[in-house]
């Protein structure tokens, strides 16, 4: 295969104090979505160059934390170009995205 050189970058978000999070299963589906969108946004890459931990494109997995209340933790996978640094990146997301949360 050519073409330029990718790398994979696994990404895990630990979200706590959330509070109330009963209505997380009604909303799960789009929060998946909207999440891959945001962190597209925030890496620069395109919405298919993200997936959830069962390979689902342009979705993010979200899973309740059930050690603790109010904690939520968020997996993906980030096909990213070679070289590319994405701490700040990502830190620049969840800041973001949390506010809003």
């Amino acid at each position: 295969m050519s073409g330029p050189a990718r790398c994979v970058a696994q990404i895990r978000l630990n979200l706590e104090r959330l509070g109330d999070m009963t209505t997380l299963e009604d909303q799960k589906s789009v929060l998946q979505v909207e999440i891959a969108m945001e962190l597209a946004k925030s890496a620069t890459i395109p919405v298919h160059d993200i997936r959830d931990m069962q390979g689902e494109v342009g979705k993010v997995t979200i899973e309740r934390d059930t050690t603790a209340d109010g904690k939520l933790v968020i997996d993906s996978f980030l096909d990213m170009p070679a070289g590319s640094e994405l701490q700040d990146r990502v830190f620049s997301f969840a800041a973001r995205y949390i506010m809003q949360f």
